[in-house]
């Protein structure tokens, strides 16, 4: 194959107007257009996967492969934003792609709505593009685990949507969209927040819905719905399976949502509400509006406000066993030659995730 081929795999996201925010610290008035952008390019640059919100309703992209800038260019203004032209910490991934895609081609994927069939809108991907770190955190789940994991995802995601119960990405999940668009690799669960007011009706659709699609559900302490396949292997010496998906419930107020577990954990409505789509692997998700505030919201202590960018660390438990260990972690930035990591530049306007 000749190694200057060119891949591009691009999805191309729209939302409604969003109000007054804040973005990685950085104040977004006014927003009435908001665009995402999820590229995959097998370039001599990073592979990037994109989110880029914008004041202007019809925003034009300029992309400079050579240079480290990517301009916006709207009707009053030009933008010049970094990019990381020359990172080496995603080369596996371009190489991967290149390799799989074998041909010079541009995939355009529109953004789904929610009453869309998001089954239509997947993102491409490859588990040859998987690498593991050989001490730091290393991987939590095999390919096929990830696999089981994700199609446990694909029956709560469908039943919920039939049934029009609202539910989000949330805790280490929401993490891994905003920081690896995927389950962070040394996670093993995965987590989503369900409003209170639906929790006995949603354990009553998935009991219901239990024969036909092999699943078991239960309840752990009373706080957490717990979905597992009944074809897995069990938990150790609990009564669920593993892998699961854990459902969480939130209470709220006029201004503010909690965890019915957590009610010394507050976060504003504003972070929160309306949700968007976020990546996560292969699928959009619903996820928290902005996840920025959404974690800085769940650190009570402030002087680690910003761990969870920079810092990664297990959470000092093995769901696979069932079983509390020592908690590790490291500089984030020590394992980008293994995982993809997003990366973001952000403007006065204009905050770019790839």
């Amino acid at each position: 194959m000749n190694a200057s081929t060119t891949k591009h795999i691009t999805a191309t996201v729209s939302f409604r107007s969003l109000p007054t925010s804040t973005i990685m610290n950085v104040p977004i008035s006014t927003m009435e257009h908001v665009t995402s952008t999820v590229p995959f390019r097998s370039l001599s640059t990073s592979t990037r996967m994109g989110i880029s919100i914008s004041t202007n309703s019809v925003p034009i992209y300029s992309m400079n492969n050579t240079k480290s800038t990517v301009t916006l260019l709207t009707s009053t203004t030009t933008y010049a934003l970094r990019t990381y032209a020359a990172l080496e910490i995603l080369t596996q991934r371009e190489s991967s792609y290149r390799h799989i895609l074998n041909s010079t081609t541009i995939f355009e994927l529109k953004q789904p709505k929610f009453s869309d069939n998001l089954a239509d809108f997947q993102i491409p991907y490859f588990y040859s593009l998987w690498k593991d770190s050989p001490s730091l955190l290393p991987r939590a789940l095999s390919p096929g685990e990830h696999d089981t994991t994700m199609s446990l995802i694909d029956v709560f995601q469908r039943l919920c949507n039939e049934h029009h119960i609202t539910f989000m990405m949330s805790d280490g999940t929401l993490l891994g969209s905003w920081r690896h668009h995927d389950i962070i690799p040394y996670d093993d669960d995965v987590d989503f927040l369900v409003q209170y007011s639906n929790r006995e009706r949603l354990f009553q659709i998935l009991n219901e819905s239990a024969t036909a699609e092999g699943i078991n559900v239960a309840f752990a302490l009373s706080k957490v719905l717990k979905i597992t396949f009944n074809n897995t292997g069990k938990a150790r010496h609990v009564t669920w399976n593993w892998p699961f998906i854990d459902i969480w419930f939130y209470r709220e107020n006029s201004t503010h949502i909690w965890y019915n577990n957590m009610e010394y954990y507050t976060i504003e409505k504003t972070l929160i509400f309306p949700l968007v789509l976020r990546p996560l692997a292969a699928k959009w998700l619903p996820s928290p509006r902005r996840p920025y505030g959404y974690f800085k919201s769940m650190i009570k202590d402030k002087s680690k406000e910003g761990d969870f960018e920079n810092y990664c660390k297990n959470e000092g438990y093995n769901h696979r066993k069932e079983l509390l260990y020592p908690t590790t972690g490291a500089e984030c930035k020590k394992l980008k030659p293994y995982y993809p990591f997003v990366e973001r530049s952000c403007s006065k306007v204009l905050c770019t995730e790839w």
